[in-house]
């Protein structure tokens, strides 16, 4: 059956929602299906012939058709040229699910290629990150509160709350060395429950802003409903009947209405910050304030995501499109630059060079959120066992994101090779120009660097033990001043031993009193036993003077006294062994480095570090490693360096490591010495670990991102 025999006609569905909009010089036709809520653009002439196509027919009949109803459209236009847009128009609504499937006419579904099939399970993966559930219907409440109160939605209370959000904005930034976060305040469940309420309530004030906003300007809002966006709840509205209103400042007011209501939230958050003392309520205003104003301007307002500044953007610039456009327009560019202006000619479009821009800046930050998500998800996951479940949701994402660019270097290796002989040399040259970089760039050498949190601490010679127990009696030194060895630095008192002394000390005395009775009254037998008695009793004496001396606790170098509160320990009771001072050597400042499995490979001894303290963050501090890493338990690690302290391993209250990476730790020595170096110090260390090729640093990232062991 040939293209004349074929019937291809179709007919639109009635309910569509249709409207009629003049933009740019051009009549368009802005069709909504209430079923999916996606909208469909095409010109208007386009939709007054598929209107005049009822029962169908074949290609001529149709063509027969528009001539008699629409002779303006179709003068001056070949009889092919007219079936072909038939076929064409016929097929487009089709795969639009726009057309009545019935009858003779209903289409039979075309077979996915493989890598369709492959994006759509990898994205059906990756579904559960955006899953929406319909509430309710609120329109109806809605004309009730827009109805009764109407003054709020008007241009001076808009005017009032636009100053008020400038001036709390002014407030804030004249405040902002009084706003303080505090890490530990993240580690109690009990604020992170109230923190996550806050964040909801916020959300339904986002949501309410475009539904009221949209509501006030005659639109309907229809559906209402909870979603699930990267595990965490929050609310939607459907406000997608603004598409349908021609008037485009309407619509971006509707678009900005959510982040406003944020603002005035973020106002309003700010006040009630000020007007409270410190404590949970203060620290929970000021967490909520910042994700009202700071995180919906990154996220919210931000064009390069697909929200409310993507849909304000696409206003501005007119184009519903918009990164459909700016993806098609880098690919044009992309086969311009393998094909050349002839074979791809120059097509000038509007902002062309915006959408080329833009999609370059949004595609680049969209792998950035992506990679961010998932490192969250695997770290949020660990604990629960299920860190494997977050690599494969990131894999899904990144397979998404690779495979239509796959496909669209694989369509142009196919369109090269059915080039002829001339026009394929540029392609040729052009992809043996790409490989040879590639090749060129995966040998270069790259800088390998670890960066880290580390902090100062003592060398086993420097530390004071007790070897006795005892109470702290007396304290001679105090923090920060230097000592030399063997000068006193405390005393210990222990009154068993003080006892013990003194009766060895009387038993000496009696036993030297018998023994020189003995002499004289010349009795040879007790003269031998007393001898016994008195080197027994002398020993005892000097065991016990020996124990006593052990009392006074002295300087084991010369150095520099690093305990701090030392006068807090008076009258304490020390056990035996336990830490009473640190003295620093003069010669020797040991830093104390964690690394996680992936940095500990890297790092070998005898390695450069330079180090900087974050109380003298202008002065930089060089030296080497002096132990190559070794492994420890997450309760080793000194205090300074976690979450709680300021440093960058997250542990809960009590000190537990939340995270499993940190197992390592290694040392290096400050070199030359430097006084200002305290115990419980801490900063951030670069360690310089040599080159890698690039290609070899690539595939490392790879392996490490499934955790396979690749040591050499």
């Amino acid at each position: 059956m040939n293209s004349t025999e074929r019937r291809i006609g179709f007919k639109l569905r009635n309910d569509l929602q249709v409207s009629h909009q003049h933009r740019d010089g051009i009549d368009r036709a802005v069709i909504k299906d209430p079923h999916s809520l996606r909208f469909f653009e095409m010109a208007w002439s386009d939709y007054q012939l598929a209107m005049t196509v009822q029962n169908g027919g074949t290609a001529p009949e149709i063509v027969e058709q528009w001539r008699r109803s629409f002779p303006e459209l179709c003068d001056g236009i070949e009889q092919e040229a007219l079936e072909r847009r038939a076929e064409r128009l016929c097929i487009a609504t089709r795969r639009l699910g726009l057309v009545e499937e019935s009858g003779p006419l209903r289409a039979t579904p075309a077979a996915l290629g493989w890598g369709a099939w492959l994006l759509r399970w990898v994205r059906w993966i990756g579904a559960p990150m955006a899953i929406r559930i319909r509430l309710f219907d609120p329109d109806a409440f809605l004309s009730q509160i827009v109805a009764r109160w109407r003054p709020l939605f008007s241009l001076p209370a808009l005017f009032l709350a636009s100053v008020f959000v400038i001036v709390s904005l002014i407030a804030a930034l004249s405040r902002f060395d009084e706003m303080e976060f505090h890490a530990e305040w993240f580690h109690i469940w009990q604020n992170l429950a109230a923190l996550y309420l806050g964040i909801l309530v916020l959300k339904v004030v986002h949501e309410s802003g475009h539904a009221l906003v949209c509501k006030t300007l005659g639109g309907h809002v229809h559906e209402v409903g909870a979603q699930l966006l990267v595990f965490h709840p929050t609310f939607f509205v459907d406000v997608s009947d603004t598409w349908m209103w021609p008037d485009r400042r309407r619509r971006i007011a509707v678009a900005a209405a959510g982040f406003g209501a944020e603002m005035i939230a973020a106002a309003f958050l700010f006040w009630l910050w000020r007007l409270l003392s410190p404590g949970f309520a203060r620290d929970l205003c000021l967490n909520l304030m910042f994700i009202a104003s700071v995180s919906a301007v990154l996220f919210n307002i931000n064009p390069l995501m697909r929200y409310d500044g993507y849909h304000m953007l696409a206003d501005l610039l007119r184009e519903p499109r918009l990164r459909q456009k700016a993806f098609a327009s880098i690919g044009l560019t992309i086969r311009r630059f393998f094909f050349g202006k002839t074979l791809v000619p120059v097509v000038f479009e509007k902002h062309q060079t915006v959408f080329t821009i833009y999609g370059i800046l949004s595609t680049t930050y969209l792998i950035w959120i992506v990679v961010a998500v998932g490192g969250f998800l695997r770290h949020l996951l660990a604990p629960l066992g299920l860190e494997a479940g977050g690599r494969v949701l990131l894999a899904a994402w990144l397979c998404s994101m690779l495979l239509p660019l796959l496909g669209f270097f694989g369509k142009i290796i196919r369109d090269t090779l059915q080039l002829s002989a001339p026009e394929r040399r540029r392609p040729i040259v052009v992809w043996a120009s790409l490989i040879s970089t590639a090749i060129f760039a995966a040998f270069m050498p790259l800088q390998i660097r670890v960066e880290r949190e580390c902090v100062v601490e003592v060398a086993a010679a420097g530390v004071v033990r007790a070897s006795q127990a005892g109470f702290l009696k007396e304290v001679l030194v105090r923090e920060g001043e230097r000592v030399k060895k063997g000068q006193l630095l405390a005393r210990l008192e222990n009154r068993s031993l003080a006892l013990t002394k003194i009766k060895a000390e009387i038993e000496v005395g009696l036993t030297k009193v018998a023994l020189m009775s003995a002499v004289g009254g010349n009795q040879s037998g007790h003269v031998q036993q007393g001898m016994r008695r008195f080197n027994e009793a002398r020993a005892n004496e000097l065991e016990a003077a020996r124990r006593s001396g052990t009392l006074e606790l002295l300087s084991p170098c010369d150095g520099v006294v690093l305990t701090r509160l030392l006068e807090r320990k008076h009258g304490q009771f020390i056990r035996p062994g336990e830490e009473v001072i640190s003295v620093a050597p003069e010669n020797t400042r040991e830093i104390m480095l964690p690394l996680t499995e992936k940095e500990a490979r890297r790092v070998k001894e005898g390695a450069w570090v330079e180090f900087r303290a974050k109380a003298f963050s202008e002065s930089k501090f060089t030296g080497r490693i002096s132990t190559a890493p070794l492994r420890i338990k997450g309760g080793d690690l000194p205090r300074a360096l976690t979450a709680l302290a300021g440093g960058d391993i997250t542990v809960d209250a009590s000190g537990k490591v939340f995270s499993s990476e940190v197992t390592h730790v290694s040392r290096f020595i400050v070199e030359p010495a430097d006084p200002r170096l305290r115990q419980g110090l801490s900063g951030r260390a670069r360690l310089d670990c040599g080159t890698l090729p690039a290609a070899r640093w690539l595939w490392e990232k790879a392996l490490d991102a499934i955790h396979l062991e690749h040591r050499m």
